[in-house]
């Protein structure tokens, strides 16, 4: 993934200054890692004689935060997400009934669309009034985990 645009030039001028020269190429997740130590090293080279934080080891820990979100955010994207581990018995018993492969990959885009259709379901089994009857807060349910997966991708 490409990085140098989610630093400022202050920050790429701090890299700099402890050996780390942000090119406008595509990172791999073990590249960003051995910044990430270098990083570190400079947080913990620039703390004070009783281990605190000085201004300058801050400014390299919130750089160090930045690059921790850019890994999350690129191990999120590249990966796709098997979905059954976050269902229990009884939610992966409904899913299937409806022919929900729940085995396979997920991508975000699969998932919002595995949403709708649950959706769909639930509101196919409101009582004749358009309450919810026991089986519609069951599938209710079922979004409410699909979306805190999503959430976290």
């Amino acid at each position: 993934m490409r990085i140098i645009d989610s630093f400022t030039d202050e920050e790429k001028e701090k890299l700099e200054n402890i050996g780390v020269e942000l090119r406008d190429r595509e990172y791999e997740i073990s590249e960003l890692r051995d910044i990430m130590d270098i990083i570190m090293d400079a947080v913990m080279n620039n703390l004070d004689e009783d281990g605190e934080f000085t201004e300058l080891a801050e400014e390299y820990n919130w750089i160090h935060d930045k690059m921790l979100q850019i890994e999350d955010d690129a191990m999120y994207e590249s990966e796709n997400v098997i979905i059954r581990v976050y269902f229990n018995d009884e939610q992966i018993a409904l899913l299937e009934e409806n022919d929900i492969d729940l085995d396979r990959e997920y991508t975000l885009s699969d998932l919002e669309k595995l949403e709708d259709l649950v959706y769909n379901i639930m509101m196919s089994n409101l009582d004749e009034n358009g309450e919810f009857t026991e089986l519609a807060e069951k599938y209710e349910k079922i979004i409410d985990v699909i979306v805190k997966i999503e959430n976290e991708m």
